[in-house]
């Protein structure tokens, strides 16, 4: 739905909506293809574990232009530092075409909940700052807050659900796949905001 919404509104979107267009792109090779045409566990490995660098350095574009406050602007470059840091370790020391590294996965919906409750305070404490639901940002941001929550809770929890003795709670597994879709459909919302446009007499037009 975001994909199909996105390529057929691409010239109408705004920055944020493209970044979320390329975030569902890439999403397409580990969800998709290799579930679905090249089912291996090494393509599978690598496909997902590639896949979190590159939704993180997406996230970044996303919230990079977003903090205007000295604090929040230092705290944001941080995170990218910690971020680069332990991934450069955790990649030294797997295989990641052996090995899902769920720990790289915790660490990315860390740090977009911290940009996230970053964004929040800053809308808390500015208050020339809009943030409605008429804006694809908006949207995007309830996603980023619902699915990475859930998903470091899920993958903090990955071995025992690999393991055997986690087969009645399969149920977890199905919470995790609603938030999933519940991202998908979020990121739809968003990017069908960019039908809507303020013209600069403040008269509105689709």
């Amino acid at each position: 739905m975001p994909f199909t919404a996105g390529i057929i509104l691409f010239k109408k979107l705004d920055f944020d909506s493209k970044i979320i267009l390329l975030v569902v792109l890439g999403g397409i090779i580990p969800q998709v293809l290799s579930n679905k045409f090249l089912h291996t566990l090494t393509f599978q490995n690598i496909t997902y574990n590639l896949y979190i660098p590159f939704e993180f350095s997406c996230y970044a574009l996303l919230f990079h232009k977003k903090y205007t406050f000295p604090k929040l602007k230092l705290i944001y470059k941080l995170t990218l530092l910690f971020f680069s840091l332990l991934s450069l370790f955790l990649l030294l020391h797997n295989n990641i075409s052996t090995l899902f590294l769920n720990q790289w996965v915790i660490l990315n919906n860390i740090i977009q909940l911290i940009w996230v409750g970053m964004y929040l305070i800053q809308v808390y404490l500015n208050d020339d700052l809009q943030f409605e639901a008429d804006q694809p940002f908006f949207w995007f941001l309830i996603a980023i807050i619902c699915y990475a929550s859930c998903t470091t809770v899920f993958y903090s929890l990955w071995y025992i659900v690999l393991s055997n003795a986690f087969t009645k709670y399969r149920f977890v597994e199905i919470i995790h796949h609603l938030f999933n879709i519940s991202l998908y459909f979020l990121f739809f919302v968003g990017i069908l905001k960019n039908k809507i446009v303020k013209n600069t007499d403040g008269r509105i037009s689709k």
